[in-house]
């Protein structure tokens, strides 16, 4: 997974994380779909951002419910059939996709011509010439793509040669990204119907593709100079030291957040909700800021997710069959309870067990016996397994029937034995599985964190919580 626009959800409403795993999970479904399940391993958090602003630009976004089955599923192998069922947004974010990845692999094999990268230009060149096909099929300019993207051979020779300024030299060597990411854009905006707003597109995606090839160049200056790979910051400056000078660095940071503004900028002018275009403006912040620190002000935002304590295994396992009988009888109540329903009832609870007690946070926002299920193939829920078998044990809480159902049901026990509760949470809006499972990414800083270095750098102007949420319990 790579990209900048990589989303922290633990500050995100059930609602816009529902809005963001389908665009996540539906970009990387449609990529599966059409371009061959190896194909999903280039999925890219900055083309699923483009597919999240087309599907806001163009209204998709309103229309979620209506996506396919294999959409709404959590199961990772439920792909869609037919081209028909994938929505626009997702065909042209996959397509993308597949584009930039063979023109990201020619910029490896270019700087360092090492064998892993032509084995994968070779691994997935047929799927590369498929989305250049359906680029074109769209009316997409790919040849102005290619012109752009492969005069960047020419530029580097430039830079080397030449005696020309650092403004000079950044600018050239960053012109071949950002106009690619603004061809991007643009079109896009046009495919969409929003054909008005494709100049608006075409500066965001300028600006927003020169930052990230800036940025790449800063993040991959001591690596480069250790490998005798060519690096744009160090040939504009004129510099080769294992490390980078803190004066070079505060310049080429504020170069990019400089770009970063005119970003803000252009989203602001798109005729979006006000509170998407603020989030996408956040979220490119945060992880700015991760990267570079703060500058530009982070905007705040409460956690929906609370801290918790660790569960003990036994109240755990509780939770577990309250779900398992829930979803049970919901099954029996969704087919009529006929015979077959209430005799297959035992089965039933017995494969919802298991799952339940794996991925209690998942089971939490799951609707149906069939969504359960399908957790067990599901990427993200068994990333938030693997955080829960390292210890950090905690549970969903978004005011979902199903948890809501689940707490009844863990009352109703509790009473019936006339035991106390020793349980943490449980009511809608009191229990947690905090950052790790929950969000694509996890845990190199929250939304509601301005400066989270990964678990253990923690939290610089967390103003939210008592401790940052998604690191499970660090002291601020």
């Amino acid at each position: 997974m790579f990209g900048l626009m990589k989303a922290r959800t633990c500050s995100l409403t059930p609602e816009l994380k529902h809005h963001r795993r389908l665009h996540y999970c539906g970009t990387c479904k449609t990529i599966g779909g059409l371009y061959g399940q190896r194909s999903r391993a280039l999925l890219n958090h900055d083309t699923v951002f483009l597919a999240e602003l087309l599907s806001a630009l163009s209204g998709a976004d309103r229309r979620l419910n209506e996506w396919g089955s294999s959409y709404q599923s959590y199961n990772c192998l439920a792909l869609p059939r037919s081209a028909d069922e994938m929505p626009l947004v997702l065909r042209y974010a996959a397509a993308a996709t597949l584009t930039l990845a063979e023109f990201k692999l020619a910029d490896h094999i270019n700087d360092s011509n090492r064998r892993r990268w032509r084995i994968a230009r070779r691994v997935f060149s047929k799927r590369f010439e498929q989305a250049a096909a359906q680029l074109a099929l769209w009316d997409f300019p790919v040849e102005a793509l290619r012109r752009a993207l492969g005069s960047q051979e020419a530029r580097v020779a430039r830079a080397q040669s030449a005696a020309l300024s650092v403004d000079a030299v950044l600018d050239d060597l960053m012109e071949p990204t950002a106009k690619a990411t603004a061809l991007f854009m643009e079109h896009g905006a046009r495919l969409v119907g929003a054909a008005g707003m494709s100049e608006t597109m075409r500066r965001l995606g300028r600006a927003f593709g020169a930052l990230v090839y800036l940025l790449d160049a800063l993040d991959d200056y001591d690596k480069d100079i250790r490998n005798g790979e060519f690096n744009a910051i160090s040939v504009a400056f004129h510099v080769a030291d294992e490390r980078l000078p803190a004066s070079i660095r505060r310049q080429v940071a504020d170069r990019i957040w400089s770009l970063a503004t005119e970003i803000e900028t252009a989203l602001d002018q798109l005729p979006i909700e006000s509170s998407r275009a603020r989030l996408f403006a956040s979220r490119l912040r945060h992880n700015l800021s991760n990267k570079l620190g703060a500058q530009l002000p982070v905007v705040a935002h409460a956690c929906h997710t609370k801290r918790a304590a660790t569960k003990s295994l036994r109240e755990r396992w509780r939770e577990a069959i309250a779900a398992g009988r829930m979803l049970a009888r919901k099954r029996v109540a969704e087919q009529g309870s006929s015979f077959t329903a209430r005799a297959a009832t035992p089965f039933v609870f017995a494969s919802v067990l298991p799952v339940a007690f794996l991925f209690p946070q998942e089971t939490a926002r799951a609707g149906s016996y069939r969504e359960c299920l399908g957790l067990g193939l599901n990427l993200m829920a068994l990333g938030s397994l693997a955080t829960a078998i390292s210890g950090r044990l905690r549970f969903a809480s978004n005011n979902s029937d199903v948890e809501e159902a689940i707490n009844e049901e863990i009352g109703k026990s509790r009473r019936a034995r006339k035991a106390a509760s020793t349980g943490t949470g449980g009511g809608p809006g009191g229990s947690v599985f905090c950052c790790c499972g929950d969000c694509d990414c996890c845990c190199d800083g929250c939304d509601c964190c301005t400066g989270c270095e990964g678990c253990g750098g923690c939290c610089d102007g967390c103003d939210c919580c008592g401790g940052c949420d998604c690191c499970g319990g660090c002291d601020c």
